[in-house]
This record gives structure tokens, C-alpha cells and sequence, in this order.
């Protein structure tokens, strides 16, 4: 690609790429625009960093546009074009003078759901930003779609920015509200955000309370970053889906060939939808971190053994995996961020919170099930991490109707 180059040859047709150095989700999406470009067309690729004003735009020979449409003013310039032009940026909804090759939000959000009922999460929850239509309402309305069809209910929240906020007052606001909500759930929630940064923010705030029930709300978050930086503090913590950026590319492409070819019967306004998203498991779902077979097995086997009501000990999985239990221990707490024992506890009044939640089970039950030696020693430990007794966490859970569709939960570790 010639970046910022425009051809001004007589009759050297040229495609305009509007891509803009940020966001980072735009670097894979243009490479493999760019790479698909050149396998199916001669006609040289211009890129710009900046919205393409109305002369470049009218050059004779100009032949089409690609662009993510991010601002109302691209929109706009769109509308008298001769040429085709190709949209890939849902933030606005569908643009009716392009033809608009959009993500799957509907596949996005199954993953999503699918993911988080596999951790037996039974109530839901959607964060968002803003009221406009747009990408945020659009994967609100597909997780509450995905959801409905399984037979759940799902809260929807979209936090409104204030107006010209500052920066400072803009992020105090946000984090307010977030608090907040989070709060008003006593019932272990599944929530899935708009974006990784919303997601981020969630999970700081889940860590840093240090309220009875935050640490059971699970958070999945959609990666518009595309890849995380070590910047990122909470990105080797967050259960994302990465949507398929490089399938977009490469798709929007050949949607623009077809109709510079006059081969495409899609007419202006009509959308195509781009599958192949993933899910990368972290730690904000499912209690370990991202990515080692070995680490993702121990916390496995970890489970299953609370749920058959053991407590297992270091060198029980050193012993299962074939480790000395240091480095058992040392591999787990770098993968993890938390200490097998730490883990273990977790998964532990974890299972204790939900058999009170779920079970009309007496405490000293629940506490021989999940491996207490008697219903003092749950008690202790309950009430130092969770800042109430069992049955004061029964008696309010299930006072609240959030309860009704309860869960079950999933922490890497009580709060710290």
C-alpha cells in the first residue's frame, strides 16, 4: 500500500482506503483488504490516514471507497458518490449509500452466551455506551436475542456519556455507574460488555470492591483492540471475543470488486455479515489464565475435585500431572496470577455459595460438601472473605429478584 500516495496519471484508476492509525482493530482489517485487493484487481490502492475531503473524492479517476465510516461526516460524503462504496463501521447502523460488510454481532453474542452458561451462570446481564443505534445497540439486541432463544432474561444498561464531559469527569461517571450496578446484583451474573475497554472497566471494579457478592459476577468482553499491549493491566484477565478482523478485510475486498464488476445484485444500504469469531478464555470467566494447556487442565481437574467434595491438596496435583508440587506451584501462579491454594479456596466457597443459593441444604451440609471440617471453619472463612455469614448471604440473595434465575459462580480467587 502507498499510504497518504494518490495516482495523479491520467486514467490511473484508483481505490481510496480511509484508515486512520487508530483503533488497532483497523491494522488487520486493512492489511488483508490490501492483500485480497491485490489478488483480484490492477487498480492501484490509495490509502488515507484522514477523511477524504470532496476533491479527492471527485478526482475523475477515482473509482471507489472503502472506509470505516466512523464520524457522521463520512456518512455524509457517501451519499452522492458515483463510484461504489463499501462500509465497514456499525457505529452509526447501516449506511443507506453503501453497501455495508459488517461482523456477525449475532455470532459474537452466541459465543458470548454459550460461554457463559457453560460456567453456569444463570442471570445475565448486557453493558453498553450511548442511545444512538449502532454497534453497542446492536449486540445488546443480539445477546437479549441468543439469551431469549435458550429460554433467559437479560438486564440491558447503556451508560449515556454527559455532555462535553472532560476526560476526568467522563471516566468518574462511567465508573460510578458501573459500581453501581454491579452492586445491585446479588445474584451471581453473567455480564457481557460493548468492548474489551468496557469490559476493562468491569473487571477493575469487580477486583478492587470489596463487597460480599462482586467477586461472582463474571465479565466477556468483544476485543476491538485486536491484540492486547502489556499496557493493558487488566487484558491477560478478561474472557474476550476476538471478531474476525482479517475475515472482514478480506471480504469487504471482494464485495467491492463485485460491484465495480457490476456483478453484485446487493444494492446500496444492504449489509453482509463476516463470521469467524473466537473466544479467548481468560480469567474473568473462568478462573485461570489465558492460554496453557497445562494450567487450563490443573484448573480443570481442580474443579471437578471440589465438586465431588474434596479439597486437594498441592502435591495431590503435582502428583496428577506428574510435577513436583514447587513447580506445580510456581507454573499455576505464573499463568494465573493466583496461588493454587488461593484457587482452591476459591473454587471451594464458590461451590458453597451455590449450593446456598440453589439448595435448601443446612450450612453444616454445605460445609461437609465443599470439604469443611465442621460448619465453623465455612463460617470463618466465608465471613472473612465475603463480609457475611452464609446465612446472612442466603437470606439476602434470595431476597433479591435477581435471584430468581440464580447461578452458578465462578472466581479465580476470594478478594485479596
Amino acid at each position: 500500500m502507498n499510504s497518504g500516495v494518490f495516482p495523479n496519471r491520467p486514467a490511473m484508476k484508483f481505490i481510496l482506503l480511509h484508515a486512520p492509525a487508530a483503533p488497532l482493530f483497523l491494522v488487520p482489517i486493512r492489511r488483508n483488504f490490501s492483500k485480497r485487493w491485490n489478488e483480484l484487481a490492477v487498480i492501484e490502492l490509495a490509502v488515507s490516514s484522514h477523511l477524504p475531503g470532496e476533491k479527492t473524492l471527485t478526482h475523475p479517476d477515482c473509482a471507489g471507497w472503502i472506509a470505516p465510516m466512523f464520524s457522521k461526516a463520512a456518512r455524509a460524503l457517501a451519499q452522492s458518490r458515483r463510484f461504489p462504496v463499501v462500509n465497514l463501521s456499525n457505529r452509526f447502523g447501516p449506511c443507506a449509500h453503501a453497501i455495508n460488510v459488517f461482523l456477525d454481532e449475532e455470532e459474537i453474542a452466541a459465543l458470548a452466551v454459550e460461554h457463559l452458561i457453560e460456567r453456569g451462570y444463570r442471570s445475565f446481564a448486557y453493558i453498553g455506551f450511548g442511545k444512538v443505534p449502532g454497534f453497542s445497540r446492536e449486540r445488546g439486541a443480539c445477546f437479549r436475542k441468543v439469551l431469549q432463544s435458550r429460554g433467559y432474561e437479560v438486564r440491558e444498561h447503556y451508560i449515556n456519556p454527559l455532555p462535553n464531559p472532560h476526560p476526568v469527569e467522563f471516566g468518574e461517571a462511567v465508573h460510578g455507574e458501573i459500581r453501581r450496578l454491579l452492586r445491585s446484583w446479588t445474584a451471581p451474573t453473567g455480564i457481557f460488555a460493548a468492548n474489551d475497554e468496557l469490559a476493562g472497566r468491569i473487571l477493575r471494579i469487580r477486583r478492587e470492591d470489596s463487597s460480599g457478592h462482586l467477586p461472582f459476577h463474571a465479565v466477556v468482553g468483544v476485543d476491538d483492540r485486536f491484540h492486547h499491549g502489556e499496557r493493558d493491566s487488566y487484558a491477560r484477565h478478561l474472557t474476550s471475543v476476538r471478531p474476525a478482523f482479517e475475515a472482514l478485510g478480506r471480504r469487504a475486498a471482494e464485495v467491492l470488486h463485485e460491484a465495480m464488476d457490476d456483478r453484485s445484485s446487493r444494492p446500496p444500504g444492504s449489509v453482509v455479515r463476516v463470521s469467524g469469531a473466537v473466544l479467548i478464555e481468560r480469567e474473568s470467566t473462568c478462573g485461570f489464565a489465558t492460554g496453557h494447556p497445562v494450567v487450563n487442565e490443573m484448573a480443570r481437574w481442580i474443579r471437578a475435585e471440589v465438586d465431588e467434595g474434596r479439597a486437594p491438596a498441592v502435591a495431590d496435583l503435582a502428583r496428577e500431572f506428574q510435577l513436583k508440587p514447587r513447580a506445580a506451584s510456581a507454573l499455576f501462579a505464573k499463568q494465573a496470577s493466583v496461588s493454587l491454594r488461593e484457587f482452591t479456596m476459591g473454587q471451594r466457597l464458590t461451590r458453597a455459595a451455590r449450593l446456598l443459593l440453589e439448595t435448601d441444604l443446612r450450612v453444616g451440609e454445605i460445609a461437609q460438601r465443599c470439604a469443611f471440617g465442621k460448619q465453623g471453619d465455612l463460617n470463618d472463612v466465608f465471613q472473612r472473605h465475603f463480609h457475611r455469614t452464609p446465612g446472612e448471604f442466603r437470606r439476602h440473595s434470595r431476597g433479591d429478584t435477581a435471584a430468581m434465575t440464580q447461578a452458578r459462580p465462578c472466581t479465580a480467587a476470594p478478594n485479596r
